[in-house]
């Protein structure tokens, strides 16, 4: 058998297309980033209030964090985490339990998608105990 020299060939040229494309993600991208993360910049803010005269953070602190994971009077944050993965953990508990039954039934659902009356029926996706 002789060798083929069909190399595929990378593109060294930018067209105009692409420019236009990767300059739209840029944009996107600031645009999706930045609010992310002024919020982040502002949770370690040291001003007191919500409103504010400045954009920016005139001083750094964690005082916000201690504050959230420490005072429970206002809001139990370390009670509702914990009751969150309760129910995380119930959740995968119960998938795991039913992993095989479910997978089944997605097998036997898929399988049959074109059931034609009379001859496979239409209670081929039914489960029977």
């Amino acid at each position: 058998m002789a060798k083929s020299n069909n190399k595929i060939k990378a593109r060294n040229k930018w067209t105009l297309g692409d420019i236009v494309v990767h300059i739209i993600l840029v944009i996107l991208s600031v645009i999706w980033v930045l609010p992310i993360a002024w919020i982040i910049m502002i949770s370690f803010r040291g001003e007191k209030g919500q409103y504010v005269s400045t954009l920016l953070p005139k001083s750094l602190t964690l005082a916000n964090y201690t504050k959230l994971f420490t005072d429970t009077g206002i809001l139990n944050f370390m009670q509702m985490f914990n009751n969150i993965n309760s129910v995380r953990a119930c959740s995968f508990i119960l998938y795991v339990k039913n992993a095989f039954q479910t997978e089944k039934a997605i097998y036997e659902c898929g399988t049959y998608p074109w059931n034609v009356p009379g001859i496979h029926g239409y209670d081929s996706c039914v489960l029977h105990p």
